[in-house]
This record gives structure tokens, sequence and C-alpha cells, in this order.
């Protein structure tokens, strides 16, 4: 923590150091643990993060939106809520064409590439618009760190029904506990049947050195076989000799580097493109229309 200085009365905690405030913060403005008592104490999270000036909306409570209009890959942040989707659409509207909606947790946000465009979303949109003459296939990654999937159900009817997919992408398994992995994942696919829109599951991976997610894999197969929602065994694809061998994909046991993203991003967009050809022939028929 470094040197720690006394505040004198002529210092405000605006000014002082991190650490000078931390200790303020946790031996004067909030409860100790006192061995008399049968439990400890201490203020709401949001109390620390007012102390610590923390800004209320950070980076991953935003979405990404991946536009291709001018041929040109674009990426605007939206804050995650009702409001600001409606604002930003009202101001960029969508022109014909597919919008692709990316739900899943830290993974899918893209915790572990080096640069946002590096993120797997990203790598998707430049992908599939490549193939497109570069128009109108949207992608919006609406996924969240830290969630699963009944966060992400909430959200979608809260709000993320705005944005109106064509197709939404199920990438999940790791933050979810398996005794109602089923009813969150039935949960989404009946949100997104409500908005007649088509959905893809993707196995979420794991390094393989862990092998915690197996049962919940497990679950999404059942659910896609009953239900007939196409699914990609991504975990099985970063899993196999010649990809795993191939170069350093794995951050740590759940994130991926930027090379394992472009490898993901690749297998994911030859998925939708071998499941759902017809939209990708709709927008190739429309952009030779408008010429």
């Amino acid at each position: 923590w470094g040197t720690v200085r006394v505040l004198s009365s002529n210092d405000t905690l605006s000014h002082a150091l991190l650490p000078e405030r931390l200790r303020v913060l946790f031996f004067t403005h909030f409860p100790f643990y006192d061995p008399e008592y049968t439990h400890s104490m201490s203020y709401s999270p949001v109390e620390l993060i007012r102390f610590l000036q923390i800004p209320s909306v950070a980076k991953y409570e935003h979405i990404t939106v991946l536009r291709n209009d001018s041929g040109a890959l674009r990426m605007d942040d939206v804050i995650d809520n009702g409001p600001d989707i409606q604002s930003y659409l009202a101001e960029n509207p969508f022109r014909h064409g597919t919008r692709i909606l990316f739900l899943g947790t830290s993974q899918m946000w893209g915790s572990g590439a080096a640069s946002p465009n590096e993120r797997i979303a990203a790598k998707v949109s430049f992908l599939l618009n490549s193939g497109t003459s570069g128009r109108n296939i949207y992608v919006i990654n609406a996924s969240k760190r830290g969630s699963n999937s009944f966060d992400l159900s909430s959200s979608c009817k809260d709000h993320l029904y705005l944005f109106r997919p064509d197709l939404v992408i199920l990438d999940l398994s790791n933050n979810d506990d398996a005794r109602w992995f089923d009813k969150g994942l039935l949960s989404l696919l009946e949100w997104t049947r409500s908005i007649h829109s088509k959905t893809l599951f993707v196995l979420e991976p794991n390094s393989p050195e862990v092998d915690k997610i197996r049962d919940k894999h497990a679950i999404m197969r059942n659910i896609s076989r009953e239900y007939h929602v196409p699914l990609l065994d991504l975990n099985g694809y970063l899993a196999s000799d010649t990809v795993y061998d191939s170069g350093f994909l794995w951050w740590d046991l759940v994130h991926l580097s930027s090379y394992g993203q472009e490898l993901a991003a690749e297998f994911i967009a030859k998925g939708i493109r071998d499941h759902f050809p017809s939209n990708f022939e709709k927008i190739l028929n429309e952009t030779n229309d408008t010429r």
C-alpha cells in the first residue's frame, strides 16, 4: 500500500492518495469487527463505490453494437438499460438486414482480448459482413461479466427486446447452477420464440485442465434435442488436439486470449452460416436490389 500519511485539517479525501483513503474508509468511516459482537458489520457496496468515487457505470455495463452500414466496422457503446437503448435506436436506426444478439458471460463479453476489436463478437461481425459486401449484418453483444441465464433472461424481457434480434446466440454454462440451468435456458428460449427470433446454443468452453461444466453441457444438449435448437460444441472444438496445440489460447481456465477468441469467432461464424443460410441469402438479395 505504500507510505501512509496523516491527513491534516487542510486535506480533503478527494485529494488523498488511494491507500490513505482506503485506510480512512475502513478504520474511520466503516464499522469494524468487534469480537464482543456475534457478527461483523459493514456498509453496502454502494457506499464503498461512492466513497472511492468509482464511476457508477462501468465499461462492462455497456452493450456493444457493431455496425457496417458504410462498409467499415463501427463499434457503438450503449448503456444497458431501456431508455438508453431507445435513444440510441432513434438516432441510429438499423437498415434492412440481420440483427444477431450475443448473450453470454465474461468470456463472450471479451475478457482476455488485447483490444475490443479482437473480441469474439467483433471478429464474428467482421467475418459475417466480409461475405456480404460489408453491409447490413448487425452484431449486438449484450453479454455480461458474472451473469447467468436468469440475469440475461431478465434483461431480455426488460429491454433487450428493443433490438428486435433475428438470431440470438446463447453461449452459457460457466456461471449457472446445474440444478436450475434448464429453467434458465428454457426461459431464454421462451423469450426468443415470443419475439420470433431464431436461437443458436453454444457450449461455453473451459480450458481442458478443468472439468466443471460437463453436466451443464449435457443439459444444453438435452434441451437442444428436445426443442430442436441448433448447437455448436465450441468446448470440444477448442479442446481438440490440433486446435489446443496450435498456440496460446487461454489466459486462465475460463477466459480466452486474443488468439483463442479469433478461433472461437471463426467456429461460431461458420456455424451461423451453416445453420441459418437463408438469412445471408436475404441480405445478398437486398444488397443486389439496391445497386
